[in-house]
């Protein structure tokens, strides 16, 4: 059997989070021994993986930003423990940390990048520091695997070495996240009616998702379309929630819109959505878009990762940073959505469970790994020469 070690910062609500579940549970485990060690214990979806009797579940328990000498500590104990023939990194820091651990035991080493841009003037110093040191280290991993085609563009071009690498987009649990029944369930606890409409917003309290770019969008076309609800979903309550909710009231938008926070139920909250929005102006995959269509929900979305090459014909794509082209966009679907409603469901399923299940995830996955040679018998660099 082949020993796999993924090593990723935490498992909070985030889609990168939910594909490395979705990669580890449909590994054969008759086959793959996986070893999960995220930096940070818990997190909104970590019981997911914690309970599961056939992953072995390693928290790195990493106390804060600064806790260094003892986290690495218990990095290498644990990777020696696990003994791995692959190291998988999800993201930056973990990254780093696979190379480094896979390095040290001999095991051969893959890279997981889910974005397709930095942000580096927005992003944090640590985040722009990582960012330029896997730069200069990205010809040392066996693979490098990236979520989108529009990601390996963006990190080529920024010095990033990427001979040995491979785009597989994101696998969507068809079963899970399917049309199933359940849409009044949500829609009637949120006081919506039987005539209306209802497109919603769903991504973590972050501005690169674009929530102000929604709402601004929204304002525009609420006066045209008064049968129609907005719901913005996902966001724990703080700070950037409020900010939000304050531009909502200065919108005039208060009572039109419908606040959700994070849930775990998201098939349900698909279900209860007549078109999903996307306005971000960062993605590589998004998942969202993925799961909504899956549940029959057609996708309207910025120009931004790989959103046109997921969507195609089933929804619509629009200009990246234009609240009025959005509202446009948003106008036309519920046009299309009044003549062709039903195709419109059907095409966007079916475009994921053609393209984009998890089974084609981990087939391509496996296909990479061998193509790289990742699966090669690793040598154990601690023990080797006696």
């Amino acid at each position: 059997m082949k020993r796999l070690f993924f090593l990723n910062r935490r498992f909070g609500q985030g889609g990168a989070e939910r594909q490395l579940i979705a990669l580890v549970k449909a590994f054969d485990k008759s086959r793959y021994t996986i070893t999960v060690a995220p930096f940070y214990d818990g997190g909104h979806l970590a019981p997911i993986i914690s309970h599961d009797r056939d992953i072995t579940w390693a928290p790195l328990k990493k106390r804060g930003r600064w806790d260094t000498i003892s986290f690495l500590w218990r990095l290498w104990r644990t990777v020696r423990r696990a003994s791995p023939d692959v190291c998988i990194g999800y993201m930056d820091i973990p990254n780093i940390a696979a190379l480094v651990a896979g390095r040290l035991v001999g095991a051969k080493v893959v890279w997981g990048i889910r974005n397709s841009t930095l942000c580096t003037g927005n992003a944090p110093g640590l985040g722009r520091f990582a960012f330029w040191l896997m730069s200069q280290l990205s010809t040392q991993p066996d693979l490098i695997i990236f979520n989108s085609e529009a990601g390996r563009r963006y990190y080529q071009e920024h010095g990033f070495a990427c001979g040995r690498s491979v785009v597989i987009p994101n696998g969507i649990d068809t079963d899970y996240f399917s049309p199933q029944q359940g849409r009044s369930q949500l829609r009637g606890r949120w006081g919506v009616l039987a005539g209306d409409l209802v497109l919603g917003l769903v991504g973590r309290a972050d501005p690169m998702k674009g929530h102000a770019m929604f709402l601004a969008a929204a304002a525009r076309l609420a006066d045209q379309c008064p049968h129609i609800r907005f719901v913005c979903a996902g966001m724990d309550a703080g700070d950037y929630r409020d900010r939000m909710e304050v531009l909502a009231r200065t919108l005039g938008m208060h009572d039109r819109m419908i606040w959700v926070g994070p849930m775990e139920d998201m098939p349900l909250l698909y279900r209860a959505l007549d078109v999903l929005v996307l306005a971000s102006t960062s993605e590589g995959f998004p998942n969202v878009v993925g799961e909504a269509m899956a549940c029959g929900v057609p996708c309207i979305a910025t120009d931004v990762g790989d959103s046109a090459m997921i969507i195609a014909d089933t929804g619509i794509i629009v200009e990246l940073g234009s609240a009025e082209r959005l509202a446009e966009g948003m106008a036309q679907m519920v046009e299309r959505l009044a003549h062709e409603g039903p195709p419109m469901r059907a095409a966007a399923r079916m475009r994921i469970v053609d393209h984009f299940s998890v089974t084609a995830l981990v087939n391509r996955t496996l296909e990479a790994f061998r193509e790289f040679d990742v699966l090669a018998d690793h040598v154990d660099k601690a023990t080797e020469g006696g």
